[in-house]
Order: structure tokens, then C-alpha cells, then sequence
């Protein structure tokens, strides 16, 4: 399978999301072609491979150190004429999980949303938290559990199994 894997934040930024998407692009790549593409926060190279993992980093800006904007989509024309099997997103609030979304959309590719939070975004900022709530009252609540509805993702139980910080196997 070709997997691309949408993520407002990857290595070499550090924190939990990034470890979730590390951990599940090796635990893949194992088995299947995996491209991450990512916000290019942290300046570093705008593309790398290492085996059958990919990262595609495009060009962002950091906002307030907590939400990263991509300014340029040019490079998402490259993963158009692969052949993709599915899309992941994470994080319903990143910009990342709507590119990711409309670009299973336009391009009629499965679409796996894994949400990592149960409340409101925590922050200091009061413009950021009624941000956050707002677009989670709004589109937030809208579009979560979009992919499972919309799309037809069918996977049998055997071929998924639970592990350490979820998915361990898929075939």
C-alpha cells in the first residue's frame, strides 16, 4: 500500500503527536511505501527518504509557537500522480487534516482521521482558546467523524491489531 500520513507537527519538532506519527510511519514502512507530509517549522530539508518512509515538509509558518500555517501547497502536486491507497490525518484543528482531507477527496482515496484529543485546545492565550473552541463548535464537529461516514474504509479486525500507541499492524 502507498499511505501518505498528514501532520501539523514531525521530527525533528518534539512532543507527542510527533512520536505517535514516528512511531506509526516506521511501524508501516515496514510494510508499505509511507509519505508524511508536514509543516516545515523547524527550516530543515524540504524532503528526505530513508527506506520506504518519505517526509515531505512544505514550506509554514509557525503561529504563536502552537499552530503551524502552511503558506505554499506547490509540493502536493508530486503525490498527485502516485497511485495512493490511503490517507491519515491527525488532530482535527492543524491545517494539515484539512489539506489531508481534501486531498482524499479530490482524489477519491480513502481517508483515516485519528483524532488524539478529548477536550478543548489548553492554552494561555484567550484569542487562541476562542479560536479553538470556535472552530471546534463549527467545523471541528463537522468534519471528525466525516472519514468514517463519508468514505468507504473497510478493514478486516484481523488485519488491525492494538498496540503500543495504537495501530501495530496493518496489511
Amino acid at each position: 500500500m502507498k499511505i501518505i500520513v498528514f501532520t501539523g507537527y514531525f521530527y525533528p519538532h518534539n512532543g507527542g503527536l510527533e512520536s505517535f506519527v514516528l512511531d506509526l510511519a516506521n511501524r508501516l514502512s515496514k510494510k508499505h511505501q509511507v509519505t508524511i507530509v508536514c509543516p516545515n517549522t523547524d527550516h530543515t530539508r524540504g524532503e528526505e527518504t530513508s527506506g520506504t518512509l518519505r517526509i515531505l515538509r512544505l514550506p509554514a509558518i509557525d503561529f504563536m509557537k502552537v499552530y503551524p500555517i502552511v503558506y505554499s501547497k506547490s509540493k502536493l502536486s508530486k503525490l498527485e500522480a502516485q497511485d495512493v491507497d490511503l490517507v491519515i490525518t491527525n488532530m482535527r484543528f492543524f491545517q494539515t487534516s484539512l489539506l489531508g482531507m481534501k486531498f482524499s477527496h479530490k482524489n477519491k482515496i480513502r481517508w483515516l482521521h485519528v483524532e488524539h484529543g478529548t477536550s478543548f485546545v489548553q492554552t494561555n492565550s484567550l484569542f487562541l482558546w476562542l479560536a479553538s473552541r470556535f472552530f471546534d463548535l463549527t467545523f471541528g464537529k463537522k468534519y471528525s467523524m466525516r472519514p468514517i461516514r463519508s468514505l468507504p474504509f473497510r478493514m478486516k479486525p484481523e488485519n488491525l491489531s492494538s498496540g503500543f500507541q495504537g495501530i501495530k499492524t496493518l496489511s
